[in-house]
């Protein structure tokens, strides 16, 4: 999976910030799906394939979303700011890991993927819609390269 996020932000560096959000969030969703349905068809491939587009979808994400803080961030500010949405993003997954490893204990690893999976598409269809309806997100990053 990590390798597949450093893959992603090597591969799509040089899409533009809003278009490669809108990609990783759409990845993750996809990635998401497929892991819920290999372990429904305890499938072992596609739950290898699953976990490599979510990696992807997450790295595109990350890439871009540390692009556009760094692109609206004031200079003197930048750095802080940056080290701020690092530490939030990298809470919210170790955080949201312990949340899941509480329901496998509870009830199953299908039961916590598909918390993941409804999740990551909720959230996803927020950020698109937010993206994609709202042309002053981002302001003028629509152009400016995500790596």
């Amino acid at each position: 999976m990590l390798l597949a996020v450093a893959t992603a932000q090597v591969a799509l560096r040089r899409l533009a910030v809003r278009p490669a959000l809108v990609t990783g969030c759409a990845a993750g969703t996809v990635g998401w799906a497929l892991t819920w349905g290999a372990l429904t068809a305890e499938h072992p491939v596609a739950l290898g394939v699953g976990a490599v587009v979510v990696g992807a979808g997450a790295g595109v994400c990350l890439l871009a979303s540390a692009t556009a803080i760094g692109a609206i961030a004031p200079v003197d500010r930048r750095a802080e700011l940056q080290a701020a949405y690092l530490t939030v993003a990298f809470l919210a997954v170790g955080l949201a890991s312990l949340g899941l490893g509480a329901v496998v204990e509870a009830a199953s690893v299908r039961s916590a993927v598909a918390i993941a999976v409804a999740v990551d598409l909720v959230l996803a269809l927020f950020c698109a819609l937010l993206l994609t309806r709202n042309p002053a997100v981002l302001g003028g990053l629509d152009e400016a390269p995500a790596g």
